[in-house]
């Protein structure tokens, strides 16, 4: 298994170039053409040609291209159902690309895999992978995921049917949008599971024991539905018990495979270093990672045979 995993590695390593455009144009365009299913008001956009253009664009951009476009595609079609949800999207998402920019800049691809498995029906994939792989911080990574689609989910089911109501008035749209966000139980639910679980299983990890990685995914996952099920009950919000359970059952799944992938350490070899310059003094921890080479049997030999 570890010598599949490093030839795995080592295939990617060499083929990486041609491996991530692909995968951030199938990314780009499963979003793409979901933004266009779900919302679909500015006819202009809904264009084949356009979307696979835009797609073959972002696999050549960064992973924030992904999301930077999605926005923009998201606020033509609220401008295309009417003025004040247009200008309702740009507030909201100009709020959560400062805060997104400011504090996560780096989890582009967090964010796209959120709305991608929010539409997908299985919104609790990502949080342990993100906690995992990323940082406490990237909690706010969660949450402007689900913020995102929640607004979408409000603009179908909120504003598209009272811009149709002939006794519709402005200001009861961008009320009745307001309310929606505000009001809404189920957001609520998810923002504080997801921020809980990136929070927990990235101060697990980071305690460097051994096997932090494997406890964290798994407590995290257990925590994931233990929550999720004890805020719907007090808050009274919907919560589709079967597919969430369904989904963090895979994100402890992939998560436990990314582990293995990328951070397969061994915690008892773990080394303590102490230096210093003129200014600082560095206290470093050092954990290799498990070898699979010649010198990994060599390790687990009695010294006598090693000489």
């Amino acid at each position: 298994m570890l010598a599949l995993r490093d030839r795995l590695k080592n295939l990617y390593g060499e083929y990486d170039r041609y491996i991530l455009p692909v995968i951030k144009y199938a990314l780009a365009l499963f979003s793409f053409i979901s933004i266009n299913r779900m919302l679909g008001y500015m006819q202009p956009l809904n264009n084949v040609v356009l979307i696979l253009a835009l797609s073959a664009v972002c696999g050549i951009l960064p992973w924030n291209g992904i999301p930077v476009l999605g926005v923009l595609l998201v606020i033509l079609h609220c401008f295309g159902l009417g003025m004040e949800v247009g200008v309702c999207a740009v507030v909201l998402y100009m709020v959560l690309l400062i805060f997104y920019f400011r504090f996560v800049p780096g989890d582009g691809l967090a964010l796209v895999l959120t709305a991608a498995t929010c539409n997908l029906g299985f919104p609790g994939i990502v949080p342990i992978g993100l906690g995992l792989m990323r940082g406490p911080v990237s909690a706010l990574t969660a949450v402007c995921g689900m913020i995102s689609w929640f607004f979408i989910r409000v603009v179908n089911e909120i504003a598209a049917p009272m811009k149709l109501s002939p006794d519709a008035s402005l200001l009861s749209v961008v009320q009745g949008m307001l309310e929606g966000m505000m009001n809404n139980r189920e957001l609520l639910l998810y923002v504080l599971v997801f921020g809980v679980v990136v929070l927990v299983v990235s101060l697990i990890k980071s305690t460097g024991v051994s096997w932090c990685a494997e406890l964290a995914v798994l407590l995290g996952g257990v925590l994931q539905v233990a929550l999720a099920v004890l805020l719907a009950g007090l808050l009274g919000a919907e919560l589709n018990l079967t597919s969430f359970m369904m989904g963090t059952v895979l994100a402890v799944l992939v998560s436990l495979l990314l582990n293995w992938l990328v951070y397969d350490v061994d915690y008892k070899r773990a080394e303590y270093l102490q230096f210093e310059d003129d200014t600082y003094v560095y206290y470093v921890k050092a954990i290799p990672k498990k070898c699979t080479g010649p010198e990994a049997v060599e390790e687990t030999l009695p010294e006598s045979e090693q000489e």
